[in-house]
């Protein structure tokens, strides 16, 4: 099962940071879920870019706050 590290743990003997996906058994999975260092990882789609397309805004350009009198 993958498991995505959401803090950094030591599994067989190796240290593994947060934010590593690491697969493991079942057993050991649901130990890391249970104690919090540990959430299922979802196989997502690949991220696709959704400005494709979009050459120009046509939205005004934004305002920036001006500075504080004193």
């Amino acid at each position: 099962m993958k498991i995505e590290l959401i803090r950094g743990t030591v599994i067989d003997g190796q240290a593994k940071d947060a934010g590593t996906i690491v697969d493991v058994d079942d057993s050991l999975a649901s130990m890391l879920m249970a104690t919090g260092k540990g959430i299922p990882h979802a196989e997502s789609a690949a991220k696709s870019d959704r400005s494709v397309g979009l050459s120009t805004s046509d939205a005004p350009k934004a305002k920036t706050r001006s500075k504080a009198k004193k």
